[in-house]
């Protein structure tokens, strides 16, 4: 009969460190294919002045998960995630936001030119305090649309 000594064998040192090597592994990869956390997803994000849009114009807030994009009614804060199956929208190319997953498009205002998506991106509400735009963010805060209308806008009033 064998006499097994006592500690550890080759293969209880190997195997754990190679599963632990492919966690680490996965897990960098995921990083680097998913966006960051927001820190400022789930409050009040300062998105400038009206009159620091023009009519047609996108700016991206990463910290608040979306677009502010200023159309010919008003303003509309645009949640960056697909309401097809919430995927990450990026940037708009040529006027026109297309989700990378399954194709879905919209206009730059969020409403639907193409599915597979079968409604509009969704919105964040806008206020303005003391002349700067202000918008509420975090799930509790999504306005889900079922269909696109110029009223969705936020008119700043003469201010812009």
């Amino acid at each position: 009969m064998k006499k097994v000594r006592p500690g550890w064998s080759r293969r209880s040192l190997v195997v754990p460190a190679a599963l632990a090597l492919a966690g680490g592994a996965a897990a960098l990869a995921w990083r680097l294919i998913s966006p960051p956390p927001s820190r400022a997803f789930g409050g009040l994000v300062r998105a400038g002045r009206p009159q620091d849009y023009a009519v047609g114009e996108v700016k991206a807030w990463g910290s608040g998960r979306f677009y502010m994009v200023r159309g010919p009614s008003g303003f509309v804060a645009l949640y960056r995630q697909c309401p097809h199956l919430r995927c990450t929208i990026p940037p708009p190319e040529h006027g026109i936001f297309e989700c990378k997953c399954h194709l879905s498009r919209f206009g730059l205002t969020g409403e639907l030119l193409r599915g597979p998506a079968q409604r509009p991106m969704d919105r964040f509400p806008i206020r303005l305090v003391n002349g700067e735009l202000v918008v509420t963010t975090g799930e509790a805060w999504v306005i889900r649309r079922t269909e696109y209308s110029d009223i969705d806008a936020f008119d700043p009033g003469p201010v812009a």
